[in-house]
């Protein structure tokens, strides 16, 4: 049984009133924790508390994505990893800097793993000091298909940053 009523604290002949002004007999209709949680909350509170549980998923799920991917499975697999960011660690190989006709510094280079399983051709513009050999680790986003200047490249990383590891 369901009524509107004025909410003044007390029970109503035998009738709990929520704050929200339905009246419920007994404990038969108990709302579950999150929704009681967020009943006493303004509306901008509860945006808050949805906003940091949807975050803290999306930040747990991208974690998670990034740390599966590796240069043997991006190599074997490209297409589960299109648009993804990813982290991947490996040796520099075939490097080739060059000037874009932007006039930006950019380089492209293969990583190859250092299982020797696999190898992905990656595309950076900020000026680095990477040299052949070297052992690195690059994040980015992996594309199957990337267009630039007028040209197609095919599964290409995308790097956002790249750190010189000890070898």
């Amino acid at each position: 049984m369901r009524f509107r009523a004025f909410y003044s604290g007390r029970p109503l002949g035998g009738v709990n009133v929520l704050p929200d002004g339905c009246a419920h007999r007994g404990r038969e209709r108990r709302a579950d924790s999150l929704s009681s949680y967020l009943m006493g909350q303004t509306f901008t509170d509860r945006l808050r508390a949805i906003g940091s549980a949807t975050l803290i998923v999306l930040v747990l799920t991208g974690a998670s994505n990034a740390a599966d991917a590796s240069v043997c499975a991006v190599s074997a697999n490209p297409s589960k990893f299109d648009h993804q960011s990813v982290t991947l660690e490996g040796i520099v190989t075939a490097l080739f800097k060059e000037t874009s006709r932007r006039h930006r510094k950019e380089m492209t280079f293969t990583l190859r793993s250092l299982a020797g399983c696999g190898s992905v051709l990656v595309y950076a513009q900020e000026p680095m000091t990477v040299s052949n050999g070297d052992h690195i680790r690059v994040e980015g986003v992996f594309e199957t298909e990337h267009h630039r200047d007028g040209m197609t490249f095919h599964n290409e990383m995308q790097a956002t940053n790249v750190t010189a590891m000890p070898r």
